[in-house]
């Protein structure tokens, strides 16, 4: 049969039969092109059992969401789609930050962590404004290079900085459940990327905004934070400059 570009696989009356099944079936598939699995219930060895076979993501029922498969359509993207099987790629080339397909991976597992602890942690989404468009030169990756050096003097070793889009940087900050504490590192993420940046014998000032999810206030999983984070940034951009709101 001719490859796919991807395909929704429903593995549950086989993964209540035995994981072996399973497994076979995802690998003659993976043979073809890039499989998102459907689980039906969280079961992290399972999971991680289906992706050695082959799959590229798995979704149980709680996350079978429009954001979900878009998740998992942007992991086959990354993955370079059924005629381009490498790995994909974990640190931007640019800045040497967690890719966004790293992020995605990072945040699952704290979502889950936090779910299994009953823990919570923050997401911020961070935006950089008046950036050139991507790929047009190296002011971008200068400048968000220097955000994220800014931003990880800020935060804890545990803590974790990535590149989310061209000129977005996603923080997740883990086993920080009082408000006032986000509050504050929201401040100083404000104040350090209000500073002007050095761009070789000039120092130039933008614009930056800031939007935080909470788990598991704002969500308690994975693409609905981020799904949040996005509407608490697009609030902070439409109140002006240097702003952050709360999800």
């Amino acid at each position: 049969r001719d490859a796919f570009d991807a395909v929704l696989l429903d593995l549950k009356p086989l993964l209540a039969a035995g994981i072996t099944k399973a497994e076979g079936v995802v690998a003659a598939m993976a043979a073809l092109g890039p499989v998102i699995a459907l689980t039906g219930t969280l079961d992290a060895t399972a999971e991680q059992s289906l992706k050695r076979a082959g799959a590229i993501d798995c979704l149980f029922d709680e996350e079978k969401t429009p954001r979900s498969l878009r998740r998992s359509i942007r992991y086959v993207i990354s993955a370079g789609g059924a005629h381009k099987r490498r790995t994909p790629r974990l640190f931007d080339p640019g800045t040497g930050l967690a890719t966004q397909f790293l992020f995605w991976e990072i945040l699952g597992l704290a979502a889950r962590r936090a779910k299994r602890n009953r823990d919570f942690f923050a997401l911020l989404l961070v935006e950089l404004g008046d950036l050139p468009p991507e790929g047009s030169d190296a002011i971008g990756d200068t400048v968000m290079q220097v955000a994220a050096e800014r931003v990880s003097q800020i935060l804890r070793a545990s803590d974790t900085v990535a590149r989310f889009e061209h000129h977005q940087l996603a923080v997740l900050v883990e086993s920080m459940p009082r408000v006032e504490d986000i509050q504050i590192v929201a401040q100083k993420i404000m104040q350090e990327l209000a500073k002007p940046f050095p761009l070789g014998d000039i120092e130039r000032s933008f614009r930056a905004n800031l939007g935080i999810a909470l788990y598991p206030t704002s969500a308690d999983n994975a693409d609905m934070l981020i799904g949040k984070a996005f509407e608490a940034l697009a609030s902070a951009k439409g109140r002006g400059k240097d702003q952050f709101v709360f999800a």
